[in-house]
């Protein structure tokens, strides 16, 4: 209440400019400077009468800093003639001529600011208004810096100059692009024209500098977010791929005060049906639920049985089904149940030491790629299994984690990696046979992430800080930053 109460006071007294200024008062501020740079510094000089107009000596003066948002130091700090301190409230007594001084000093932040005088028992102030401005040009700024855009849709850059404590101002500003990727106006406008990386020459005054963008399908994500502060809720939402038109769809708990970055709780659609597969946390373990556009989310399988804890689902490209491992105390099994829910079927039976992870059920529904390790602490490899008779092959030599089976059925995308939250490795491409296992980029990278519907694309996410998502096209390798304003895991393109 104290702030609100001074901010309005603060406002009332920038109202009543007589109450500030009183005209014939016995106190006026002399010598002053009302606009000076950063870091600057000048005296500020009152003068004291009697009430018969003599020079009044011994009396003290209150000098106060102060602004209408509550924020003095930002601005203005006073120091005495001796030196003695930095403070927003100084003191200085008279001398023979009336007059006391302090020195102004303004600080790293350009605005307005005020001093507030008043000598002791006078029932009268009068104010220095003052305003610190930027400083010379070290550097400039572009917003955006970088960020996606999608085939025929547009966005506004804006350029200003920094002066060293970042205080920014205008100045003329060119934009030019020799990329094809995009259009660009006169005035800064981008639009996009064709997928790929795009760089954006910016000229603001003397200053050169740069912005970028990666232009994107158009699409839709599903993702884990987990956007916000420590005890802020977190849940699922959707986006379209350039970041644009995000939306929070359920909010399952809050912000822990700290977790390890992975794709673990990526949540799947159900084709054709704007219906979200997700993980929420129930009584300590997690559960598998499905929500819609409204927000209202229920459980999947309302009698588990001997299941004590699901996790990682994956939809059938038809939507008649969601796989999922189940957790018991007989060990980890494989399940599948109907997306509408009903009974459940164990599809790769528990073993006491067999850990598995990440069921992805091929296009046609035939097989079903999966990662197992024989026991606790053992390496998890990839293996495909036949759904009709069983028969299980291993995919690659390689570790693996996260394996994701592409639409046309040809592909399946898997990190070198464990499956564990914070575990990254390169990202590889394999056919379901075995063959062609190859490097699609050797950065580090959550194991999981979701391919495109066209199969084109996959949408990953880089381990490195900040944990930066990426478009990388297939075919050739094209890595695209996706560089958001939010923090999200688990992305899922909606089919």
């Amino acid at each position: 209440m104290r702030h609100i109460a001074l901010a309005g006071c603060l406002l009332l007294l920038l109202a009543c400019d007589d109450s500030l200024s009183p005209g014939g008062g016995r106190v006026r501020i002399i010598s002053t400077v009302e606009r000076d740079t950063i870091d600057a510094t000048h005296d500020l000089v009152v003068e004291v009468r009697t009430p018969s107009g003599l020079p009044d000596s011994g009396v003290e003066v209150t000098f106060q800093v102060s602004d209408t948002n509550d924020a003095p130091l930002r601005w203005l700090t006073l120091e005495l003639r001796s030196g003695c301190c930095f403070t927003v409230t100084a003191r200085d007594t008279t001398d023979g001529q009336g007059r006391a001084s302090v020195t102004v000093i303004h600080g790293p932040v350009a605005g307005p600011g005020l001093v507030l005088v008043t000598p002791t028992g006078f029932g009268e102030t009068d104010t220095a208004r003052i305003t610190t401005t930027h400083g010379a040009a070290v550097g400039s700024r572009v917003l955006p810096a970088d960020r996606p855009i999608a085939l025929g849709s547009s966005y506004q850059l804006s350029a200003l100059l920094v002066d060293r404590y970042s205080n920014t101002f205008p100045a003329p500003v060119t934009f030019s692009t020799a990329s094809p990727q995009i259009e660009l106006s006169a005035t800064g406008l981008v639009r996009g024209v064709a997928i790929g990386r795009a760089r954006i020459v910016v000229q603001v005054g003397t200053q050169p500098d740069s912005a970028f963008t990666s232009v994107v399908p158009d699409a839709i994500l599903g993702v884990r977010d987990y956007s916000g502060a420590v005890g802020d809720s977190t849940g699922y939402g959707e986006m379209d791929l350039d970041g644009s038109n995000y939306r929070r769809l359920f909010n399952t708990d809050v912000m822990p005060i700290e977790y390890s970055p992975s794709n673990m709780l990526a949540p799947q659609w159900i084709p054709g049906t704007g219906r979200l597969v997700h993980l929420r946390t129930v009584a300590g373990v997690t559960r598998l639920f499905v929500g819609d556009s409204t927000g209202a989310a229920q459980r999947l399988i309302q009698s588990p049985g001997e299941i004590t804890a699901e996790s990682d689902p994956d939809v059938s490209a038809d939507g008649a089904w969601v796989y999922f491992v189940g957790h018991s105390a007989s060990g980890d099994a494989v399940w599948r149940v109907a997306a509408a829910g009903g009974v459940l079927e164990k599809v790769i039976p528990s073993s006491p030491s067999v850990q598995l992870r990440w069921p992805s059920v091929s296009p046609d529904g035939g097989r079903l790629v999966y990662v197992s390790a024989s026991y606790a602490g053992d390496q998890f490899h990839a293996y495909v299994r036949d759904l009709t008779t069983g028969e299980t092959v291993p995919l690659s030599a390689n570790e693996a984690a996260g394996p994701r089976w592409s639409p046309a059925g040809n592909l399946i995308m898997y990190a070198v990696s464990g499956p564990y939250a914070g575990y990254s490795g390169h990202l590889h491409v394999i056919s379901p046979d075995g063959t062609g296992d190859r490097e699609l980029s050797n950065g580090a990278y959550f194991p999981g992430g979701t391919w495109s519907t066209d199969g084109r694309y996959v949408v990953v996410i880089e381990a490195e800080i900040p944990s930066t998502p990426e478009l990388i096209n297939v075919a050739s390798g094209l890595r695209l930053p996706l560089v958001y304003q939010r923090m999200w895991y688990g992305p899922a393109w909606r089919r």
